[in-house]
């Protein structure tokens, strides 16, 4: 696994463990994964994604076929740093510099390619973390807030479409924020900071490629929804990751937060 910033890259090492696989860890982001060697994994070596000949070269020094790209490894992380080595530079001149993340994220992915290196989904050990469609706690929406539901879904998944980003907030059919570079928690609180109790949604792209960026949701999200006094957050049923469920389940239900995992025209029931 090529291992970016946040959680997932630990979810992930586990699972894998736990099906028995050898896991090798590449620490490709500063701060990335700094627990990973508690996390099972049986090697992790530490190389900058701009040293990207030394990427690729530790790959096969330990025999890697199959590799995993988990966690965020945006495009800041890359030039936050200022260090590319000829093989990162060769790569980056064959992206179109107003080009997006997946655009960047594709080149590399073919440059491991041409190595015989297959980059598999994230969700082949991750697949636990997807969700049905349903209202997984005990507060089911409103019908003012699905009508929300529906407009922000509508909303995020057209933003997403331009990958501008994947998030919109809602109240009343009034778009209160949509993402852009400021992420997830930042809009959230924009969003809410214009008026309380609106409803959240995050969504994958239309096109979404599923070996790298799957939108996740996890207890920092749905504390900035509570924080802000959001009433709804909301996700693509079957393309979100959801950490911690059972903890995230607990805590909407104890501060009247519907948790939603949604598909347009989906049956408007709660449950578990």
């Amino acid at each position: 696994m090529i291992a970016g910033a946040g959680r997932l890259p630990r979810v992930w090492t586990e699972r894998a463990k736990e099906r028995g696989a050898r896991v090798a860890v590449i620490r490709a982001v500063p701060g990335a994964f700094e627990d990973a060697k508690d996390s099972g994994a049986d090697v992790v070596v530490d190389v900058f994604a701009g040293e990207w000949g030394r990427v690729v070269g530790a790959l096969k020094e330990h025999g890697v076929a199959r590799v995993y790209l988990v966690g965020k490894i945006a495009r800041q992380h890359l030039f936050g740093q200022g260090v590319f080595d000829e093989r990162c530079r060769a790569v980056l001149a064959q992206v179109d510099p107003r080009g997006n993340d997946d655009a960047l994220i594709e080149a590399f992915v073919a440059d491991l390619a041409r190595e015989g290196i297959e980059v598999g989904p994230q969700a082949d050990y991750l697949d636990h973390l997807l969700v049905p469609a349903g209202v997984i706690g005990r507060r089911t929406p409103t019908a003012a807030e699905w009508r929300d539901l529906e407009r922000a879904y509508e909303v995020a998944k057209a933003l997403a479409g331009l990958d501008v980003g994947q998030t919109a907030v809602v109240k009343d059919g009034a778009v209160l924020a949509v993402e852009a570079i400021d992420g997830t928690d930042r809009t959230i609180a924009r969003g809410l900071a214009v008026a309380r109790g609106g409803v959240v949604m995050k969504v994958a792209k239309p096109r979404q490629d599923p070996r790298f960026d799957m939108p996740v949701i996890g207890m920092d999200t749905l504390r900035t929804v509570v924080e802000h006094g959001g009433s709804v957050l909301a996700f693509d049923a079957h393309l979100t990751f959801l950490l911690d469920r059972e903890e995230c389940v607990a805590y909407a239900d104890r501060h009247g937060v519907s948790l939603v995992s949604y598909v347009p025209g989906m049956e408007r029931s709660g449950g578990k």
